[in-house]
């Protein structure tokens, strides 16, 4: 029998700390989907042993009766570098980015994902640990824009390029010369 996928509930108690930052996570909680065994695989996967309890529902959990904060289901805490997704490495493109919380909205949608400035430390340790090139550069996303990203070159990266060169040329004379774009 397939077990179903669901939301799953898991809150934090006294003395359960962010594995990465340290911060105090009592009389909290998060969400994750999946199966009952693949959420809290994932729990397990983001915050190892420093968590509490599985809960089938918000309020079996406690979170409106409690006045439980919502911790994001991401091992990243605010103003902490987000690390580049699998579709990032793969287009050789990642937007330095972090989360913060809007205190006047409600828990899950008071996170969002804004800019964020990382000192060289940061970003190289991060880089390292995501297998991005050294190589990389750091530049603005477009023209005119304050954010960051780190640009590598890729294999899906060079096919675009070449697409590109093939189209530019079917639209261009044949005596006028296309630039190399790979």
């Amino acid at each position: 029998m397939t077990e179903t996928r669901d939301t799953y509930y898991f809150t934090f108690g006294f003395g359960h700390r962010h594995p990465r930052t340290g911060a105090l996570l009592a009389n909290g909680y998060t969400v994750i989907e999946g199966t009952r065994a693949s959420a809290r695989a994932r729990m397990i996967e983001l915050f190892g042993n420093q968590w509490a309890f599985q809960y089938d529902s918000a309020e079996a959990a406690g979170v409106g009766r409690f006045d439980l904060w919502y911790v994001p289901q991401t091992s990243w805490s605010p103003g902490e570098l987000l690390p580049p997704t699998a579709h990032e490495q793969e287009r050789g493109s990642w937007p330095l980015q972090t989360l913060t919380v809007y205190d006047h909205l409600e828990p899950p949608e008071n996170y969002y994902v804004i800019p964020c400035y990382p000192t060289f430390e940061e970003l190289r340790r991060i880089m390292d640990a995501h297998g991005v090139p050294a190589s990389a550069t750091v530049e603005y996303a477009s023209c005119g824009s304050h954010e960051l990203t780190v640009e590598w070159d890729t294999p899906l990266k060079r096919e675009l390029a070449r697409k590109h060169k093939a189209e530019l040329e079917a639209y261009l004379d044949a005596e006028d010369e296309v630039p190399d774009f790979a």
